[in-house]
């Protein structure tokens, strides 16, 4: 069956573990920088779209034809290291764990979900089209924040672990509202919120990225999912 596996930088990480996909799938890795991915210019060609966009400076630019053929898995859109890490949350935090955190200034979940609509609402309508013109669209789950990254940003761990449970389930419940399916991390490799250090990237400076054995239980999950093929 042929493979479509696209998006973000946290596909190479699941592109040296593509031998597990067996010999019975013929998959095609197509990665190019996370912002090329917020907003790409689409355009119908050849029974397919052809996503364009050229937002990062000496980066190659994204120019790739996607076709309706066997499944796609698209890694973007659950990316939540943007709004875990912005500076703000130094002084401020959600307001169902302010209690916890009283020297910081609370805020709704709901402002939180009216940022992540506005910036995932370009993404959400690319899949949207995707489904609606017969492509069999799946999601990839990005990992959960490394547990280094609170330090790395000088942000509170429990703050930055509830900022990423809320944005995670916000996303999750568009997507399912538009019926796209998604490939949830592997659950032994997150603990307290955080992907743990047995499966975060080997570079310290790193915050967010898996490793390869990361990788390899990713692609496991893409496999059992192949196996589900109507």
């Amino acid at each position: 069956m042929k493979v479509t596996i696209f998006g973000d930088s946290h596909l190479h990480t699941l592109r040296n573990s593509a031998a597990e996909l067996g010999d019975e799938h013929e998959a095609r890795f197509l990665v190019n920088h996370a912002l090329n991915w917020i907003a790409p210019q689409l355009v119908a060609e050849k029974g397919g779209i052809r996503a364009r966009a050229d937002n990062v400076k000496n980066f190659t630019p994204l120019n790739v034809l996607l076709l309706p053929e066997g499944r796609l898995y698209f890694s973007g859109i659950l990316h939540t290291a943007p709004y875990t890490r912005a500076r703000d949350w130094r002084s401020f935090c959600p307001w169902s764990i302010q209690k916890d955190h009283p020297d910081l200034q609370p805020i709704s979940d709901a402002a939180l979900q009216t940022w992540i609509e506005r910036e995932t609402a370009a993404r959400l309508s690319f899949l949207f089209e995707l489904r609606s013109k017969g492509f069999d669209i799946c999601v990839i789950e990005a990992p959960r924040p490394l547990e280094r990254a609170p330090g790395m940003h000088d942000i509170r761990p429990a703050v930055m672990a509830r900022v990423d449970a809320i944005c995670r389930s916000f996303i999750l419940a568009r997507l399912a509202e538009i019926g796209v399916r998604v490939i949830e991390v592997p659950p032994e490799t997150v603990s307290g919120g955080f992907t743990t250090a047995e499966f975060s990237s080997g570079n310290p400076k790193d915050p967010h990225h898996g490793n390869l054995e990361y990788g390899r239980l990713m692609v496991q999950r893409i496999r059992d999912d192949l196996a589900n093929v109507a």
